[in-house]
């Protein structure tokens, strides 16, 4: 039931729910709460995924890139057919907004339903760069280049890989994956970095690991054992009590998304998880502010909705008292938030829309009090 699979695994392939709509979005369309101002910091951005702070005070953000003109192998299959190429990148964004290249040529994807493939987060070990990448693997016309943690040589932008995570997913079954929301080769979304670990998780089934520099793998959590299939998205550690904390975006394939089925679950360094606060929505990103608050990017809270339409993604801070706090919304398609060492917050919008061909953009939220 391929329709399933675009809406969790699918999280990679969100672009489809927004087919008819290839408009980009400006900041005057988004409503700001009070004391908060919101205004574009960078564009020219091709499926602009994850995004971090790196040692030099440099934006680093992670592109999808546009996918290829290859036509799909014949020798692998699976649920959707890609088109590859070589158009994924990493690009440096400094004070001023403007943005240079990294590491680019980098492989990509795009299937059948116009979801784009390809780098999709980034992390720092020291001065080290590191990447996410979920756009390779056989399936996606890239099989020499499997799903996998890569490192960035600072001088060449040369990938290597560290990990496999293709081979991992094969290999270390979960107990409970969806028959119809499975993806063979892996489909990974958000990387941190805790001290000289990495730390990863798979939305399409619920596996949460850490991997080490060296390239060993290993699952704190195998979240689908105790949850089901509640698809697992955004992640983040919360340095001053030791804990991991995932939110999901959760399934809503039969009936469009049900607001506030969404959880923030509490993860110990030694997998043990429970839920700490309910009544969030198709959750992608979550950051934790100077201030130990907790803000979350929510890609849609209107019922009914096939995940996302143009202006409906939000993000909202959690109060210790239990309230959500308004921040903005109004989004396009955002697809990650992090917090600079300005204490302003970054949202990357148009990152998993239609609207490819060096539109996606980077919004930076001054938030007072």
């Amino acid at each position: 039931m391929r329709s399933r699979r675009i809406v969790t695994a699918g999280l990679l392939a969100l672009v489809v729910l927004a087919a008819s709509w290839r408009r980009p979005q400006s900041a005057s369309a988004i409503s700001a709460g009070p004391g908060v101002r919101v205004r574009p910091f960078a564009t020219g951005f091709d499926n602009p995924h994850g995004m971090k702070f790196g040692p030099d005070g440099f934006l680093y953000v992670a592109e999808a890139g546009t996918g290829g003109s290859t036509p799909p192998r014949t020798d692998c299959t699976g649920p959707f057919s890609y088109y590859s190429g070589f158009t994924s990148r990493i690009s440096r964004v400094d004070a001023a907004g403007h943005r240079s290249t990294v590491s680019d040529g980098l492989p990509s994807a795009v299937d059948n339903f116009d979801g784009y493939w390809g780098v999709f987060d980034v992390a720092f070990v020291g001065h080290h760069l590191y990447a996410l990448f979920d756009g390779g693997g056989c399936v996606r016309g890239h099989p020499d280049f499997p799903p996998s943690v890569i490192r960035i040589d600072r001088d060449t932008g040369r990938p290597t890989i560290v990990a496999d995570l293709l081979a991992y997913t094969v290999s270390h079954p979960v107990a409970n994956p969806d028959p119809d929301d499975y993806e063979p080769e892996g489909s990974w979304w958000n990387l941190i970095a805790v001290g000289d670990e990495l730390y990863t998780v798979n939305p399409n089934l619920g596996d949460f690991v850490r991997v080490s520099l060296n390239g060993d793998i290993e699952r704190v959590v195998d979240l689908s054992a105790r949850y089901g299939h509640m698809v697992p998205t955004a992640l983040t550690h919360d340095d001053d009590d030791g804990n991991f904390y995932i939110a999901n975006l959760g399934a809503f394939f039969a009936t469009g998304l049900q607001p506030g089925l969404s959880n923030l679950f509490k993860i110990t360094p030694r997998g043990q998880s429970r839920i700490v606060r309910s009544g969030l929505s198709a959750v992608l990103g979550i950051a934790y502010d100077n201030h130990d608050r907790l803000y979350v990017l929510q890609a849609s809270t209107t019922p009914g909705s096939f995940l996302a339409n143009p202006g409906e993604g939000s993000i909202v801070r959690l109060e210790p008292w239990g309230a959500m706090t308004p921040i903005v919304s109004g989004l396009d398609y955002p697809a990650s938030i992090t917090f600079g060492p300005d204490g302003d917050l970054y949202v990357t919008n148009n990152g998993f829309s239609l609207v490819s061909n060096g539109n996606g953009t980077i919004l930076r939220i001054r938030i007072g009090g």
